[in-house]
């Protein structure tokens, strides 16, 4: 309006001026502070709950600033002057590591969808264990650069949405510690049925077997209970123990099954043992039915014992077919 005025010629006061030009003043700074107002009451909802801490510094020289302007009136514009550069440059500094906060996030979020890709846990032990180790390396700056206590939180959430993808894939591969059906499980033996000296036996021994089988179960349980927490501060090392107790129930059941078969396995050697008592080889002719009895036999941990007991009669079958036709040839 002034401006109009004095465009037609209107001669304008310069109190007047003065007067309009403090007004403007004022606008622009009104509007800056209703931003600042506006950031200042969401700044909760920019931030991931976990990540709080670690931007509470910043926060807290936030609310310093803003709580000096409210001190500030209109008539003493110079102090707000003085102050709001100061608040502009910690609002810029807040979504700078809000921004690189969320960052992180994501990439941990990217590496925990490919740990849920990892469902057989047995299988891909290894591939479970790079991954841990590419998300430690990610914790481990982040605990570096925002310190132990104020990153405890958001490491603290990792662990837990590890602990359930962990979960998952342990509680999927137990099954396959049972084995439910021959060849699913993903842990095998593998044992050679001949005969020596006129005996039937397992090479290697039965005995062997059943500690390797055993041994595969005992170290399948403590999968979860030697990963290590992501927060050096916490006083738990190891959080995912739970999850070795929680399943504890059904890995005695494995144990057990194992247990099961490797004494139908001792049964059916003893059982059969009295057909191979003349049939050592021919000690004239220099043959040798060791070569000819010589047969593979997968046993797989936690098969059935009458899945077991089929394959090992279609083994035994053509081992005694193997002995006839020798022993009536002659």
């Amino acid at each position: 309006t002034i401006r109009r005025l004095s465009s037609m010629g209107f001669l304008i006061p310069d109190q007047n001026k003065q007067q309009v030009a403090q007004i403007k003043n004022i606008k622009n700074h009104a509007n800056e502070l209703k931003k600042i107002a506006y950031f200042y009451n969401t700044a909760d909802q920019q931030m991931i709950p976990s990540q709080r801490p670690m931007l509470l510094e910043i926060a807290i020289e936030l609310e310093t600033q803003v709580k000096k302007c409210q001190k500030i009136t209109w008539q003493d514009l110079e102090s707000l002057e003085e102050i709001m550069p100061e608040i502009n440059r910690i609002t810029t500094k807040f979504n700078t590591e809000n921004q690189k906060l969320r960052q992180y996030e994501q990439l941990f979020l990217q590496k925990l969808s490919q740990l849920n890709q990892l469902e057989d846990l047995i299988v891909h032990e290894q591939k479970w264990a790079e991954k841990l180790g590419q998300i430690r390396n990610l914790t481990e700056n982040i605990e570096s650069i925002y310190g132990s206590v104020n990153a405890k939180s958001w490491l603290t959430d990792c662990e837990k949405r590890i602990g359930d993808c962990l979960a998952k894939a342990y509680k999927s591969s137990i099954p396959k510690m049972l084995g439910s059906k021959m060849g699913e499980s993903a842990i095998t033996e593998n044992a050679e049925l001949v005969i020596i000296s006129g005996e039937l036996v397992f090479r290697p021994s039965i005995e062997i077997i059943e500690k390797r089988l055993i041994k595969n179960i005992e170290n399948f349980a403590k999968i979860p209970e030697n990963i290590h927490g992501l927060s050096s501060s916490s006083a738990n090392r190891f959080p995912f123990k739970f999850i070795s107790e929680k399943y504890k129930d059904k890995l005695s059941k494995a144990a057990g099954k194992t247990k099961a078969t490797i004494d139908q396995l001792k049964s059916l050697a003893t059982f059969y043992k009295g057909w191979f008592t003349t049939s050592g080889g021919d000690e004239e002719s220099g043959e040798n039915t060791n070569e000819i009895l010589t047969d593979s036999l997968e046993i797989t941990k936690g098969a059935t014992n009458q899945m077991l007991i089929d394959q090992m009669l279609s083994k035994l079958e053509r081992i005694f077919g193997a002995i006839f036709a020798q022993v009536t040839s002659k």
